[in-house]
């Protein structure tokens, strides 16, 4: 499996900041506050968890970081600073550089975000080429690379594939690839476990924090499900309303919720194979987390898979 390297010129501080965020979307009822006064840092090679249930604010969070609701209806407000630009008053052409090379994000529905009239190699190979310039050669050489590293078996020849072709993982893997391409510094993750199964989620959700590890990149997982993210992050950030209600490193939010929201979402999870959500703590507190015979991370709220004989 090809390695991807940390950047030689990635910068102190945080690479992502989020100062007093406000979207706001026009209705018939009148103006509806999707997010109301969110900040938050990210520093490079850190994780974060944004958790909620359906209608909380976190996916018009995720866009908003992107600059994805610039053609839309929405009033947004705020700064989202990325590696150190503005995207609130960055050009269209700026944000448009900034997305994919500093920036980059992996969409819940793989099926959707895929052009099924182009291969998979072909979709990666562009997204490489929309920010470097290569050939077409050196491109889908990138796009083969990438799609190795995200484990796609038989690389070089299932990148010839259309999407329909793949599986619900392996179309997952393929808009991964698309989004670490260009090794961006920050990798937003929107439900990128859902309509997978659970023993595919948990290889989607270990090879995010692989490439996290491996390239420095930080790390956004947007998810309605804490066990995913109790996992899988190294702070997790809950959000009611557009609002956040809590935040804190992942062992402390999951062990000692304070506020009742928080609380009520942990009580919603169910207990499987004897632990719940908060018994292992994932990449939080330098902590290793829970295993399975087998020396694979158990996730909360997942039951490890049997041994093989």
């Amino acid at each position: 499996m090809s390695k991807l390297t940390k950047p030689s010129d990635a910068p102190a501080g945080p690479v992502l900041e989020v100062k007093d965020l406000r979207i706001t979307f026009p209705t018939q009822q009148g103006p509806l506050k999707a997010v109301d006064g969110l900040s938050f840092e990210l520093d490079a090679g850190k994780s974060l968890g944004i958790v909620g249930e359906s209608g909380s604010g976190k996916s018009a969070t995720s866009l908003a970081l992107l600059g994805l609701h610039r053609r839309s209806r929405a009033k947004i407000t705020g700064e989202i600073v990325v590696t150190g630009t503005d995207m609130q008053s960055a050009s269209d052409e700026q944000v448009r550089q900034m997305r994919g090379s500093q920036i980059a994000m992996v969409f819940q529905d793989a099926l959707s975000a895929l052009n099924p009239y182009y291969t998979v190699g072909d979709q990666v190979a562009e997204a490489y080429r929309s920010h470097v310039q290569c050939s077409k050669k050196e491109a889908w050489a990138k796009a083969v690379e990438a799609l190795d590293h995200v484990r796609i078996p038989d690389a070089a020849r299932r990148a010839k594939a259309y999407p329909h072709q793949f599986s619900g993982g392996m179309r997952q893997r393929s808009v991964i690839a698309m989004g670490i391409v260009c090794q961006p510094r920050v990798l937003v993750a929107d439900e990128p476990t859902t309509a997978l199964d659970v023993t595919v989620q948990a290889q989607i959700l270990d090879l995010l924090e692989d490439l996290r590890r491996e390239t420095g990149m930080a790390l956004i997982l947007v998810t309605h499900d804490l066990g995913v993210a109790a996992g899988s992050t190294d702070e997790i950030l809950v959000m009611q309303k557009g609002k956040e209600v809590e935040r804190g490193p992942v062992g402390d939010v999951l062990r000692r919720p304070v506020h009742p929201y928080t609380q009520a979402l942990l009580a919603s999870v169910p207990r499987l194979a004897g632990f719940a959500v908060g018994e292992g703590d994932g990449p939080a507190g330098g902590h290793q987390g829970r295993h399975d015979r087998q020396g694979r991370r158990a996730r909360p709220g997942h039951q490890p898979a049997p041994d093989l004989p």
